[in-house]
């Protein structure tokens, strides 16, 4: 997609024309391609990471925690900050998927 763009845009510049429909739609595509693989991407390293949880827990027996609750880093707070944003995210989500279906 990406060469087929770059070489249907090089040949506009050429003619100097703007761009056609063609060209549009192919640029939606791509960027559609372009989200999904960021999201597919996203997806595969929260399941490696669950794996990676899992196979700890399988080898020793718990599973570790994130933090010392009785003296969290600023690290630490940022992680749970960020844990909390991408739950609220998910919910909002959540919701407005339910609204569309509604």
């Amino acid at each position: 997609l990406d060469s087929l763009l770059g070489h249907i845009m090089s040949t506009r510049e050429a003619h100097g024309s703007g761009p056609d429909e063609r060209e549009t739609n192919l640029k939606l595509v791509y960027e559609q391609v372009y989200r999904s693989i960021q999201r597919s991407t996203e997806e595969v390293s929260k399941i490696r990471h669950e794996i990676q949880e899992l196979e700890s827990f399988c080898r020793k027996g718990y599973i570790p925690p994130l933090y010392d609750a009785y003296s969290a880093s600023q690290q630490d707070i940022q992680k749970m900050k960020d844990m909390q944003q991408a739950a609220s995210r998910v919910t909002e989500e959540k919701e407005v998927a339910k609204g569309k279906l509604n």
